[in-house]
């Protein structure tokens, strides 16, 4: 996950500014995680943990309620792959 690593570093560094934009980043990051990187909610929450200072802050929870979400919202609006080349 070493592209995701450098796409959060991005965006945390955008998004420093509050805590709800914060929120937003670790859920994006779990959307792509799970989505485009194929990983589950669970090795998602562990690597959020590791990224993210929310979820460091907030603890292991709030990192699986925010993969767990993100898992939710993938199988509920699954993208097209025929254009992907998938």
């Amino acid at each position: 996950m070493a592209n995701i690593q450098a796409w959060y570093d991005r965006a945390e560094r955008h998004l420093s500014s509050g805590g709800k934009q914060r929120s937003m980043a670790d859920f994006t990051f779990c959307c792509i995680a799970i989505d485009h990187f194929r990983r589950t909610p669970e090795e998602t929450a562990a690597k959020l943990m590791e990224v993210s200072s929310k979820a460091q802050e907030n603890g292991e929870g709030y990192a699986l309620d925010q993969a767990t979400n993100a898992a939710a919202k993938v199988a509920a609006y699954p993208r097209s792959r025929s254009r992907l080349g998938r």
